[in-house]
This record gives structure tokens, sequence and C-alpha cells, in this order.
């Protein structure tokens, strides 16, 4: 795979695989964006188109779920040929540690693999969102699965994806979880509300809740969840 180099005039630069425009773009907006802002202050505002090259068909974008508020949202079953990789994640911040959960299902709902496993040394809750995202999609990459539509339910994470050099914490782990993405071939990256990722924050919770910190990966669904993930599938 050809990669490509891209300097920054703040003198940042980095090497990537030629796969998305879209999400090159997108990490090379914030960057602009935050140069801007360095060098001519909180009143300049840039607009940018992200999806430069319309004949690219790989889509990066953060996507909230709209509902009224009338309605209940849940889980929905992926489009026919994509999968849906679900990313939940949890924090102790007594032993500053966490856990993280990933659940791919095709799209007739029926689970194909999950994984579950413990992380220390985890500062924060965004931190530990982060790392779940980038664990998860470097897992789903590993798989050599393609066509994912991964789904969080971090606000907070959607926000320092969008703007990796605004976030407080070490902009690093940002720019692991959007190149991990970026490896999987046609991804998408989807914000949805909790309601809507209930599976995979039960099992990253399993680890800080009930200290199950065996780390592992299976296939089909967690046995305990096989009601809810059932329930989920049929409605």
């Amino acid at each position: 795979m050809s990669t490509d180099t891209f300097f920054m005039s703040n003198g940042f630069h980095y090497h990537e695989p030629s796969v998305s425009y879209k999400l090159r773009n997108r990490y090379i907006i914030s960057l602009i964006r935050e140069v801007t802002k360095e060098l001519c202050g909180d009143g300049v505002v840039l607009g940018v188109r992200v999806d430069a090259d319309p004949g690219c068909t790989y889509e990066y974008g953060v996507e909230k779920t709209v509902s009224s508020e009338d309605s209940s949202p849940s889980w929905q079953k992926p489009p026919p040929l994509f999968l849906k990789c679900n990313v939940g994640a949890s924090w102790d911040i007594s032993s500053l540690s966490s856990g993280a959960s990933w659940i791919v299902r095709d799209s007739k709902g029926v689970v194909l693999y999950h994984s579950r496993r413990a992380f220390s040394c985890i500062g924060s809750r965004i931190q530990a969102d982060l790392t779940a995202i980038s664990w998860a999609a470097e897992a789903i990459r590993d798989l050599k699965l393609k066509r994912v539509i991964f789904e969080i339910s971090s606000d907070q994470a959607q926000t320092a994806l969008d703007f990796p050099l605004s976030f407080l914490g070490n902009p690093h782990v940002c720019q692991r979880a959007l190149f991990a993405i970026h490896a999987v071939s046609e991804a998408k990256l989807h914000l949805v509300q909790a309601n809507c990722n209930i599976i995979a924050n039960l099992i990253a919770g399993s680890v800080t809740r009930d200290h199950r910190h065996q780390s592992y990966v299976a296939r089909n669904g967690p046995v305990w969840l096989s009601s809810q993930i059932h329930l989920e599938t049929s409605s």
C-alpha cells in the first residue's frame, strides 16, 4: 500500500496509507483550524469540505442519531453488505483502570465476534473512550473485516476526534484512533445515543464493575447477554 507524507505549516508531518481522502482531509482540517486559531485568534472561521474526492467510497463521519422526544432509540441493524461494530468503555476513578469492549454484528443482527479487555493507568473517562476506540479498530483491522460501521456513544470522544489538537490529554491518543479507523476499508464512525450501544457498554462495564479482567476475543456473543442481544435483533 502506498503512503503519502503531509507537512503542515506548524512543522508537523506524518505518513499515512492512501486509503481515505475524507478521513485524511478531516484530520488535516483539524490541524489547519488549530494553526489558524493560534496565528489569527478565535475570530477566524474556517470552512472546508471534507469530501474533497467524490470518487472515494470510504467515508469518515461522526453522525448523531436524532430522535424525537416521544421515541426511544435502540440498536439498528447495519445495511446489507455492511457490518456494525459497537464499542463500549467503562472507567474506574479509584483504580485508574478501564474496561473496553466491541461486538460485531451483520445485517441480520447475527453476532460474529465480540471482545473484552482491561486497561490500566487510564487517567480520565475520555481517555478510556478513546483507548477503547483505538483498540477496537485495530482488532477489526487485524481480523481483516471491511465495510464496518463503528458506533460509539461518547460525545467527548467525538469532539476529541474532530479536533485532536484541542484534546487536553495526550493528542496522540486521538491520532492513534483516527489512523486505526482509517486502516479499516470502507469504515464509518457514528455517534449514537447510549440506548443504541447497550450491549457493548454492559460488556465493558463488567471489567470495572465485576472485576472481569481477563481479555479475550470470541465468536458469537456473550451467553449472559443472549436475551438482550435477541431482543435488539428482533426489534
